[in-house]
């Protein structure tokens, strides 16, 4: 083997050395840009659960300072042009509230007390809010259901439209 040969065998290494180089270097610089972008999107979507957190608490106290609800009403709305990828829904709905159950062993003088036992409310109300958003393409929601008062819940008969004055 001549020294030209040695050169050209070496060179050759080098060459095929510094190729591998530069593919493990743009598999990392593609691995690394996927991660800031992957890390860009999620800060983004947790930017957007945390105002849609912000919308949902504002529109249950909007509807929780209206002095009646009617049962089975429900409505939706934007949050304008400054947020147009925000939208809401809500709803109103009478739940039952259940008889709490006996204990087991209750001694047979306080069963009779506790068998005429009325519960002071039936039902509450149930107001339901959902925001719905789009984000790159893909949608998302939050939701938060609070409680109502039963007097503050109006529940009209079948031929009854409007609510009390």
């Amino acid at each position: 083997m001549t020294h030209h040969d040695s050169n050209r065998s070496t060179a050759g290494w080098v060459l095929m050395e510094a190729l591998v180089s530069m593919v493990v270097l743009s598999v990392a610089v593609v691995a690394l840009n996927r991660g800031f972008a992957e890390a860009v999107l999620t800060r983004s979507i947790a930017r957007d659960y945390t105002q849609a957190r912000f919308f949902l608490e504002q529109v249950v106290g909007e509807l929780e300072m209206k002095p009646v609800h009617v049962d089975g009403t429900s409505g939706k709305g934007g949050f304008g042009k400054d947020h147009p990828r925000f939208s809401y829904s809500w709803s109103v709905k009478r739940v039952d509230v259940a008889r709490p159950e006996l204990p087991v062993a209750l001694p047979p003088q306080l069963l009779s007390v506790v068998e005429a036992f009325e519960p002071p409310i039936e039902y509450l109300g149930q107001i339901a809010v959902r925001v719905n958003w789009t984000r790159s393409g893909q949608s998302f929601s939050s939701e938060l259901e609070t409680t109502i008062a039963p007097g503050a819940l109006y529940i009209p008969e079948e031929d009854d439209l409007e609510p009390p004055a």
